[in-house]
C-alpha cells in the first residue's frame, strides 16, 4: 500500500530494504523531486527500531557535506514514520560495478577521494557508519558520489543521548564488508572499522569482483576468512593501500580518513617519481624550460658552427634587445615578456604563449558586461539557465587582485568572447600540448605552480615554476554545495572543450601534488566557478 505523506505526492518505489522502503516523491507546492524513506508498518510499533530509524534521520539532518545525502524533513506521526532526503539521479556504486566490472585507475582515484571526504566528515561528527559497501554509495551521471544510509551508524560521543541506541552488542553491518572487530563484538567498533570496509570496497573496484563468495562459503567460513586471511593481491598500484586499510589488527590500519587520503596522494607521487627523475634530467636540460631560451642557445651554437659573422651580429643584437626588455620591462624576471596591459604578463612555453596570470576581466571582448553573481541562489540559477557569471572567491575583491576572477563555463563559451583580442581560452588539446611539453601530467603541475607558501598552503610539493606559468591556488565555487572551496590548496582552470551536456574539461593542481590532471569526477560541472588562463592566438 502506498503511504500518504503530507505535502508530497508519491511517484514510485526507488528501493526496498529490510525495514524501510524508499520512494520518489514530489513536493505539492515546490514541485521538486525528493526521496522519502518510510519505515515499514510492521516496525512502527517496535520502540527500538523506531528509535533507531529516527536517530538515523536526525544524524543525517545534522550533516552538511557535498558527499553525504542531505535529510531535509522528518515525519513522526502515529503510523507514519519517514524522512525526506535529496533525490539523486543515478545508480548505486554496486549497480555501477555490476555493470562495468573493474574500474580504471583514474576512476578509482576520483571515487575513492570522494568516499574519503564523506568518511572524514562523518567521523568528525562522531559517527561510525558501520555499513560501508558499494550499495551505500550513490553515483550520479556527472560522477559525483554521495554516501547514504546511516541506519546502523554508531555514535562515538558517549555523552550523546543517542549513544545507547546505536551502541548495542548486536552485530551490525554487511558480512562481506565487515571488519574483524565487527565480527567479534560491536563495542570495539571505531572509525577504523569504516576504513577497513572501504579497503574492501577499493579491492572490489580494482578487481571488478566481490571479495568473497556467499554462494560457496557458509557464514562461519566467511567470518573465519575475514578474521584470519588477508585479501588476495590485485597486482596493481593499489595493493599497498589495500593492505594498510584492511590490516586485521586495528592499530596497524590507517589512523583515520586523512591518513588514508595522504596514502592515496603518496601512491600517485610514487608512480610519478621515476618519470620525474628522467624527465627532470632530460626534458628541461635538453629542450630548455622555454623555447625562447632554447632557440637563443641553438642560434648561438649555429653561429659558432658556421662561424657566420652576420649571424653573430644578429644574435648579439637579439641578446642585447632581450636584455633591455628584461631590465626595463620586467624588473629582472627574465622569462616573462610584457604583451599588453589588458592581459598582463605572458610566457612562451614550447610553441605556445600563455597568460602568466589569471584572467580578471568583467566584460566580454565586444564590451558587454559579464554579470557578477554574489548570492549562492543566483549563482545556481545562472548555471541552470546556462548564463555567464563571474565572482571573486568568497565574493572578496581582495582575492580578485591575487587570484583573478572565477567564471562559470558559460562565460568561457560565450560567443562574445571572454578572452581579450588576440587571445583565446585553451582547448583540452592545447592544455595537453603544454603538459606533454613539460613532461606529462605526473610532473608538469610542479613546474607550473608558483613556488613557496606565500600563496600555496604547505607543503606545495614539487613546486619549481620552471615553466614560468606561475599557477596560483584560487580555489573554486561549487555549483551544487553553493559554497567556495580550497583557496590556497587547489586551482582549477577551464578549457574551452565540452565533456558532455553538463560538463567541460579542465586542469587541476593541488598543494599536495606535483601533477596537473583532468578532474573527471568532481568539480568539472559547467556551473562551477573556476579560474581562467588565456592562450595567444
Amino acid at each position: 500500500m502506498t503511504p500518504q505523506i503530507p505535502n508530497y505526492e508519491i511517484k514510485r518505489v526507488l528501493g526496498e530494504g529490510g525495514m524501510a522502503v524508499v520512494y520518489l516523491a514530489e513536493h505539492n507546492l515546490l514541485h521538486n523531486q525528493v526521496a522519502i524513506k518510510v519505515l515499514n508498518e510492521e516496525f512502527v510499533r517496535n520502540k527500538n527500531i523506531r528509535a533507531r530509524f529516527l536517530t538515523e534521520a536526525r544524524s543525517m539532518a545534522r550533516m552538511s557535506h557535498p558527499q553525504i545525502i542531505k535529510v531535509t524533513d522528518l515525519i513522526d506521526d502515529g503510523d507514519t514514520v519517514a524522512f525526506v532526503m535529496e533525490y539523486i539521479e543515478g545508480e548505486t556504486l554496486k549497480d555501477y560495478l555490476d555493470k562495468k566490472g573493474k574500474l580504471t585507475t583514474e576512476e578509482i582515484g576520483g571515487l575513492l577521494e570522494q568516499m574519503l571526504w564523506a568518511l572524514e566528515y562523518a567521523h568528525e561528527q562522531g559517527l561510525v557508519h558501520r555499513d560501508i559497501k558499494p550499495s551505500n554509495f550513490m553515483v550520479n551521471p556527472k560522477g559525483r558520489l554521495k554516501l547514504l544510509d546511516f541506519g546502523i551508524a554508531k555514535q562515538t560521543n558517549t555523552a550523546s543521548a543517542e549513544y545507547t541506541i546505536t551502541g548495542t552488542n548486536q552485530r551490525m553491518g554487511t558480512a562481506m564488508y565487515m571488519s574483524p572487530e565487527q565480527i567479534h563484538e560491536t563495542r570495539s567498533v571505531t572509525p577504523r572499522s569504516d576504513i577497513y570496509s572501504l579497503g574492501v570496497v577499493l579491492w572490489q573496484m580494482v578487481t571488478g569482483k566481490k571479495p568473497y563468495s556467499t554462494e560457496t562459503l557458509s557464514a562461519f567460513q566467511l567470518q573465519t576468512k575475514i578474521v584470519n586471511e588477508p585479501l588476495p593481491l590485485t597486482n596493481s598500484v593499489w595493493d599497498e593501500i589495500i593492505r594498510r586499510a584492511t590490516e586485521k589488527e586495528v592499530e596497524k590500519r590507517f589512523r583515520d580518513a586523512k591518513e588514508f587520503k595522504d596514502a592515496l596522494k603518496g601512491a600517485e607521487k610514487s608512480n610519478a617519481q621515476e618519470s620525474t627523475r628522467i624527465e627532470d634530467k632530460t626534458v628541461l636540460e635538453s629542450k630548455g624550460s622555454f623555447q625562447i631560451t632554447s632557440s637563443l642557445t641553438q642560434g648561438s651554437a649555429a653561429t659558432t658552427k658556421k662561424n657566420n659573422t652576420i649571424g653573430f651580429i644578429i644574435g648579439m643584437v637579439l641578446i642585447l634587445g632581450l636584455g633591455y626588455l628584461i631590465w626595463n620591462g620586467n624588473s629582472g624576471t627574465k622569462n616573462i615578456i610584457k604583451e599588453n596591459e589588458s592581459i598582463g604578463s605572458s610566457i612562451k612555453i614550447g610553441n605556445q604563449i600563455w597568460q602568466a596570470e589569471n584572467l580578471n576581466v568583467d566584460r566580454f571582448r565586444n564590451g558587454d558586461p559579464i554579470p557578477e553573481v554574489i548570492s549562492a541562489e543566483e549563482w545556481v540559477a545562472a548555471g541552470k539557465r546556462g548564463e555567464p557569471a563571474w565572482c571573486y572567491y568568497n565574493n572578496d575583491p581582495v582575492n580578485g587582485k591575487i587570484y583573478g576572477k572565477l567564471y562559470n563555463w558559460y562565460a568561457v563559451n560565450d560567443l562574445r568572447g571572454l578572452a581579450p583580442e588576440g587571445w583565446h581560452i585553451p582547448t583540452d588539446e592545447e592544455w595537453t600540448i603544454l603538459i606533454d611539453y613539460l613532461g606529462g601530467w605526473q610532473v608538469a603541475g610542479g613546474k607550473m605552480k608558483s613556488v613557496g607558501t606565500a600563496y600555496w598552503n604547505s607543503p606545495n610539493r614539487g613546486a619549481t615554476n620552471k615553466s614560468g606559468f606561475s599557477a596560483l591556488p584560487g580555489g573554486y565555487r561549487d555549483e551544487e554545495a553553493r559554497r567556495f572551496f580550497n583557496v590556497r590548496y587547489n586551482v582549477f582552470f577551464w578549457s574551452a572543450s565540452e565533456r558532455g551536456n553538463s560538463s567541460a574539461w579542465n586542469r587541476h593542481m593541488d598543494n599536495d601534488y606535483r601533477y596537473v590532471k583532468k578532474f573527471h569526477f568532481y568539480g568539472y560541472f559547467k556551473q562551477n566557478g573556476f579560474s581562467v588562463r588565456c592562450l595567444k592566438d
